[in-house]
C-alpha cells in the first residue's frame, strides 16, 4: 500500500509491489492498454515497463478517474488484469 493525500485528508491505495511486477504481467499491462486503445509505443508488447507504456498507463488512469502515478490494484482491476 501507498499513502495518497487528497484535499487535506490521507488515503491508502493498495498498490502491486515490485516482486510481483514481472515481464509477464507488463506485457498483461501492456496488452490490455493496447486493446483499449492506449498505445505503448512503437515497440508494441516488450515487456517492458518503459517511458511510453508509463505514459500510456497515466493517461488511461486519468481518462477513467483512477488513481494515478502508480500501479494500483484498482488500475489493474479496470484493465482486466490479473
Amino acid at each position: 500500500q501507498v499513502l495518497a493525500k487528497k484535499s487535506g485528508h490521507t488515503e491508502w491505495k493498495e498498490v502491486l509491489c515490485d516482486s510481483k511486477l514481472t515481464s509477464q504481467r507488463i506485457a498483461q499491462i501492456q496488452r490490455a492498454l493496447l486493446a483499449k486503445g492506449y498505445s505503448v509505443g512503437s515497440a508494441g508488447v516488450d515487456n517492458v515497463l518503459g517511458r511510453d507504456t508509463r505514459a500510456a498507463l497515466l493517461k488511461y488512469q486519468k481518462d477513467n478517474g483512477l488513481p494515478q502515478g502508480n500501479i494500483n490494484m484498482e488500475t489493474l482491476k479496470h484493465l482486466g488484469v490479473k
